[in-house]
């Protein structure tokens, strides 16, 4: 279903978001929703395509990190799942403003992403009278821009009904909850047994 690797807590939102009220859900509902909003790998190209060629934006759900240049003051972002990385990407000053506060909570973060492109010709034009042409200033290279996010956050913590619920159970009941929500691999559950 997945060629890229979706978080457990995505895989969960996904799974009660398309169950009924029996514990069933339907596959068919599910496989559409995950083909339109979360892409393989194989579909870069005609994601690119899209933007690039096509001039349309493309939404979808996907990890994302951001870097900020220290030497230009640029912010990019990187979609390491495709391949996409900062050199690539900008981020404009406007687009930045709005979702900056979801960008920076981490290093790689899963959220609703929008992405067009900002060809050459977008930059500062220079335009010469006499040859009748105009080139992008400094010959900026085209990039792949943000142009939304939405951070990808389906559950919210509170943190005082967390500390009340675990004044119900065990130590031993308690390291078994956390353990079973991060989905733990065989050998750390060998580990704990030992120790």
């Amino acid at each position: 279903l997945f060629s890229i690797k979706p978080p457990a807590f995505m895989r969960d939102w996904l799974l009660k978001k398309f169950e009924d009220e029996d514990g069933e859900f339907d596959k068919e509902e599910l496989a559409a929703f995950v083909k339109k909003f979360i892409p393989r790998k194989d579909d870069w190209i005609a994601i690119k395509n899209r933007v690039i060629v096509e001039g349309e934006t493309a939404k979808f759900l996907a990890k994302i990190s951001v870097n900020i240049d220290i030497k230009t003051g640029e912010v990019s972002f990187a979609l390491p799942d495709f391949g996409l990385g900062y050199k690539e990407t900008i981020i404009e000053s406007s687009v930045w403003m709005d979702c900056k506060d979801e960008l920076i909570k981490g290093t790689d973060i899963w959220g609703m992403v929008e992405i067009g492109y900002r060809s050459p010709d977008d930059y500062d034009i220079e335009f010469e009278y006499e040859k009748q042409s105009s080139r992008g200033k400094a010959s900026k290279d085209g990039k792949i821009k943000l142009v939304s996010f939405k951070n990808f956050c389906p559950y919210r913590i509170d943190i005082e009904e967390f500390k009340e619920a675990r004044n119900e159970f065990s130590v031993d009941q308690w390291i078994d909850i956390i353990l079973g929500l991060w989905i733990i691999m065989p050998r750390a559950m060998k580990l704990r047994k030992t120790s």
